[in-house]
């Protein structure tokens, strides 16, 4: 009995004195970089946690606004009116493809000094695509329809916007990289390759109203291509950084 006592009390100091070694070491290197990849450039930061475990977080933004100007002819009426529907003009235009997202990443190296890694985490922010529009000469009293799932109630002015959010605020991801996030020496790359969880498609507008069809659809490749059931809920990441190692 006594001798298992000293066993247990043994592998108890024993772990201890690992844990205290290993604590000692986390944190002990940082690194700052740039990235750029398919959720933008951005800005990253890396600090190690144990001999094969390395932390990386960092900003990532990307906004594109092409000079786009679409000619539209919608068909309005007046709601409990049994006047004539009547053909306006009007336009789509400032379309922006939006990427805003901050990131926590965990890398595992099984070859401590290695440059093989897997990763995971996850982004959080929010991806979208915004367009605006204005209906010509417009009488505020009139809606519009198209293929009964779609309904424009422009402001007083004819104005109206619509957004389209690209998954959800948090956004798991995972992937293997080849480089080091924390260099051997001072410079370091690195390439990721990876998947990140997007989630559900979702239409906001307060001028618009789709149906519940068109919202669905908008998650489901199902009702949109012959692409795989899903396959919009996930999107491949590439990316690649340059670090420099501070201390």
């Amino acid at each position: 009995m006594f001798r298992k006592n000293q066993i247990i009390i043994a592998v108890i100091c024993s772990f201890a004195f690992s844990t205290a070694t290993m604590a000692q070491k986390a944190f002990d290197q940082l690194a700052v970089g740039l990235e750029t990849g398919t959720y933008g450039p951005g800005i990253t930061a890396s600090t190690s946690l144990l001999p094969n475990f390395k932390l990386r977080s960092g900003l990532d933004f990307f906004s594109f606004s092409p000079s786009l100007d679409f000619d539209i002819s919608p068909d309005g009426y007046i709601p409990n009116d049994d006047a004539e529907i009547e053909t306006l003009s009007g336009s789509l235009f400032d379309p922006k493809l939006s990427f805003a997202n901050f990131k926590l990443l965990l890398d595992y190296y099984p070859w401590k000094n290695g440059i093989f890694s897997v990763s995971a985490g996850f982004y959080l922010g929010s991806n979208s695509i915004s367009m605006k529009g204005k209906i010509n000469n417009y009488n505020s009293d009139m809606v519009f329809e198209l293929n009964d799932d779609i309904i424009v109630k422009p402001r007083t002015d004819g104005t109206f916007d619509a957004k389209v959010k690209l998954g959800g605020i948090v956004k798991p991801y995972f992937g293997i990289g080849l480089g080091r996030s924390i260099a051997n020496k001072r410079i370091a790359f690195k390439f990721d390759l990876g998947i990140i969880y997007q989630g559900d498609f979702k239409f906001e507008s307060k001028q618009v109203y789709v149906s519940e069809r068109i919202q669905n659809s908008l998650s489901n490749s199902d009702e949109l291509s012959d692409l795989p059931k899903g396959v919009l809920k996930l999107w491949p990441l590439l990316n690649f950084s340059l670090t420099y190692k501070i201390f």
